[in-house]
């Protein structure tokens, strides 16, 4: 038998070409462009970009690119993927976007930035209004895991310290400059956990939040709570400065193995499979129901309509999963036609792409108003 071909598939904004599609037309269903068949093992976005990860390490961009966010040495936008030449000597692990800005992560754990540097997301100093070319991330340790937000970052280093740089106004940074958060924080800093030492094992960034989860399962949260982000009551502490540790009989008390971040919102995946949500609910970003006209829910609450699911992925108010049997689901934010019903309804409980029920997906992103999905395609389609 025949070995099916993939097909990269794309739907959602595209007003800077971030669809890969060679227009700037938005997409209310997936479509795929034929030209572009190069293997891809990661795909994210940023606010208005792409970042296309290959097999052999190879990193491609393609949308806006008003700060050089694409790491192509230019500000012009692209419609197509490019490879970000300044980086093909280098083997590329990790990239992600944030608003107008990009981090990349090579395989010997160094790290690269190019876009927006306004708010000192880059690291690096001295502080530029953006560079349009990968540049090196002086650091004293290595890297292993990092995320963007809307204008801060946070890296994992590999002994499981949790830093960040950036905007810290809404208390995202994790550390208080004279009993105040910092407006900005231009290089690295280390956050310091107020319940004593914890090793991290991965990092997530949200507008104005960050969480991160450590080796024992737990879920530390902090930043803005606006929309209840840090598990906490947003009308009785809207914000929060330091590490917040969410109590694990919230999540009926196993561990949880993976955690994700939309812009407001927050999914965790326990031990046992089940997924958790938490944050805005407006637009149906928790994937489940809430009370009638509330705009937010504070405690971590499973989905009860999904599926066990094997990836998942967040945009900026919306979400994507695989389920067990490869279909793609999607819930929240539908303006552009980002979750893929071919309308602009929000999506208040995970539904299945229809359009790529054929196919056997084996790769989801998101950027903030798009989606993307790596297909198996028999080779008779």
């Amino acid at each position: 038998m025949e070995a099916p071909c993939r097909k990269f598939f794309a739907w959602g904004a595209n007003s800077h070409g971030q669809l890969a599609l060679g227009h700037t037309e938005d997409q209310m269903l997936p479509k795929t462009t034929e030209d572009f068949n190069i293997p891809l093992r990661h795909a994210t976005g940023g606010g208005g970009h792409t970042l296309l990860l290959t097999d052999s390490g190879q990193l491609f961009a393609c949308g806006n690119n008003n700060k050089g966010q694409l790491g192509l040495q230019h500000t012009e936008e692209m419609f197509r993927p490019q490879i970000v030449k300044a980086l093909e000597k280098e083997l590329t692990v990790c990239a992600k976007g944030g608003w107008d800005f990009t981090l990349v992560l090579s395989n010997e754990k160094k790290l690269y930035a190019c876009g927006s540097n306004m708010f000192g997301q880059l690291g690096l100093t001295p502080v530029q209004s953006y560079v349009s070319s990968p540049t090196p991330v002086n650091l004293n340790c290595l890297v292993k895991d990092l995320s963007t937000g809307l204008r801060h970052s946070v890296l994992l280093t590999e002994k499981g310290n949790v830093l960040t740089m950036g905007s810290g106004k809404k208390g995202q940074q994790g550390v208080l400059v004279n009993d105040v958060p910092p407006k900005i924080v231009t290089t690295p800093n280390e956050v310091a956990f107020p319940s004593g030492p914890m090793t991290a094992t991965q990092v997530v960034a949200g507008s104005h939040h960050t969480a991160c989860l450590s080796d024992q399962g737990q879920v530390f949260v902090w930043g803005c709570n606006k929309y209840g982000q840090c598990a906490l009551d947003p009308h009785t502490q809207p914000q929060v400065n330091r590490p917040h540790c969410v109590p694990q009989k919230v999540f009926r008390n196993k561990k949880v193995c993976q955690v994700y971040s939309g812009w407001t919102h927050l999914l965790a995946v326990t031990d046992d499979g089940q997924v958790f949500s938490w944050g805005r609910a407006d637009y149906g970003q928790l994937g489940r129901p809430v009370q009638s006209g509330q705009l937010c829910d504070f405690t971590p609450t499973p989905i009860e309509s999904i599926p066990q699911v094997s990836q998942l992925c967040c945009g900026s108010e919306h979400s994507l999963a695989i389920t067990a049997d490869s279909k793609v689901l999607t819930w929240g934010w539908n303006e552009h036609g980002i979750c893929g019903t071919g309308d602009e309804i929000n999506v208040m409980t995970p539904q299945t792409v229809k359009t790529l029920d054929t196919f056997r997906t084996v790769l989801i992103g998101a950027g903030a108003g798009h989606s993307m999905a790596l297909c198996e395609v028999p080779s008779s389609s």
